[in-house]
């Protein structure tokens, strides 16, 4: 079966559930670790919206923090789940259990994200 969100554009992205059982395409798109949330970039609007795989809705919409802010990109989780980093202009971190923004960080430009465990 296919369900379409609706209010995202570019899918240039696929993330798959850890359970296996959706496949989202998108923007910059990743899974929380439950299967619970999908975290979508919407690069046009300079945000990031929570989506509740449960309903396939919006629950959240967050901007890209600071002024002059733009051009999201990328999400990834991180292995323990804990945080989303998010490739924009600032970069920064949301948190994935108040999904809050926190820790923008002043990269000129971050396109793409790799995170490694021992990094954390």
């Amino acid at each position: 079966m296919i369900k379409i969100i609706g209010g995202f554009n570019s899918p240039f992205w696929i993330a798959i559930t850890p359970d296996g059982t959706n496949a989202y395409v998108t923007d910059g798109v990743d899974v929380s670790l439950d299967s619970k949330k999908v975290y979508v970039v919407n690069i046009s609007a300079n945000s990031v919206s929570v989506v509740d795989t449960a309903t396939n809705s919006v629950i959240k919409t967050l901007p890209v923090p600071g002024s002059g802010a733009r051009n999201p990109a990328q999400v990834h989780i991180t292995p323990d789940g804990k945080e989303a980093y998010v490739s924009a202009t600032p970069a920064f971190v949301i948190d994935t259990a108040t999904d809050t923004v926190r820790d923008p960080h002043f990269f000129y430009r971050p396109w793409f994200l790799c995170l490694y465990p021992e990094w954390h």
